[in-house]
Order: structure tokens, then sequence, then C-alpha cells
């Protein structure tokens, strides 16, 4: 009879935890009599950790996390800290004014209000 030992990725992989799986940037989209609110679970990052961009079109929300030394490494048996960078994609489009849109993190959660799309400003050029 062969003795099995205790494995601990079986038993993580018993309740749908696997390891090395990468963290996650739930996100829900609303629409608003503004335009949309995005939320985002961002928890554990400090506010100077996260970044928002606007190019082409896309919205670039970027989170990284730097690994803390730790003089006494504990000799861990699992360890399921994140630390990296991660980062999501939306495509908002052009006709959003980028400079109205107004971010807020608390308590490990992002809030993005953003503006509707604007009609572009049509610009008449008189005919002299």
């Amino acid at each position: 009879m062969m003795r099995r030992y205790f494995d601990w990725d079986d038993w993580m992989d018993s309740f749908g935890l696997s390891r090395g799986s990468s963290e996650k940037m739930s996100t829900d989209i609303v629409k608003t009599e503004q335009g949309y609110q995005l939320t985002m679970d961002l928890p554990g990052y400090d506010k100077k950790d996260i970044a928002i961009d606007v190019k082409d079109g896309y919205l670039t929300i970027t989170g990284t996390k730097k690994a803390e030394s730790q003089k006494n490494e504990k000799d861990f048996v699992y360890k399921e800290r994140f630390y990296g960078k991660c980062q999501r994609k939306f495509y908002i489009g052009s006709g959003i004014n980028e400079e109205e849109i107004k971010a807020k993190y608390d308590n490990g959660v992002l809030t993005l209000d953003i503006p509707g799309y604007q009609e572009p400003q049509k610009k008449l050029i008189s005919v002299e």
C-alpha cells in the first residue's frame, strides 16, 4: 500500500483556489444620468499605486504592488499575496471629455465618474 502525503495544491484545488492565480480587478459599470460610473475592487492598494490614463479612446487602470522585503523570512507553507502589476483597459471612445473624469479611492474600491458621450463641437469657418 502506497502512503499518500498531504498535498497543499490538491487541498487548495478542492476549494476552487489555485496557486499563482492573478489578481482580479473586479469591475461594475453602471449607466447614470451624467454618463457612467465604474467601480473596481482594488483591495490592499495605496492611492499612489493606482494609475489611470486615457489614450486613443481607451481608459487604462493600472495597479502596482511592490513586494515587501522581510528581514525574517518565514517558512511559508502557502502564500497568496499578490505583488506586481495588474491592468485593465476599457474602450470609452473619443467623444468623452477626459478632463471631466473624476476618480475616488476609498476602502479598497476605486470609483470613476465618466461623463457621457458628447457630440464634437462643430467649428464654423467663415469664408472671406
